[in-house]
């Protein structure tokens, strides 16, 4: 009789011990979501950033170039269809090469963030 109590005492504190061993698991896991999705979230704001600065950077060497390039090409109106051209062929170079410029590197960082294969355990001595 004494056996029969202990063994359910002993089954009792082990589903105590795996909920909250499930408990912990749980808990990890939405760290560990959260962790990465600020490491999406502030790439894509810092990403967008620096975006919005290139472009303000190429918008005023653009103009720099238009009117240093005026007076060789008959005016301003010559030298602003020259930079939309070129502007046009670098947006075709990139359009071409979108694969290559933004998609891989951007599934490269999701699935090294969300598919590491060994989570980091901490070393027991």
């Amino acid at each position: 009789m004494f056996s029969s109590d202990k063994n359910i005492e002993i089954l009792a504190r082990l589903i105590t011990n795996l909920r909250h061993y499930g408990e912990l698991r749980l808990m990890r896991l939405q760290l560990d979501f959260v962790g990465k999705m600020t490491l999406v979230l502030s790439a894509l704001i810092v990403g967008g950033v620096v975006f919005c600065v290139a472009g303000f950077i190429v918008l005023f060497l653009s103009l720099a170039a238009t009117y240093a390039l005026a007076p060789y090409v008959g005016g301003y109106v010559m030298a602003l269809i020259i930079m939309a051209l070129i502007h046009l062929l670098v947006a075709v170079i990139a359009f071409s090469m979108r694969r290559k410029l933004i998609i891989d590197p951007i599934a490269n960082l999701l699935a090294s963030l969300f598919l590491d294969d060994e989570p980091e355990e901490e070393s027991t001595p």
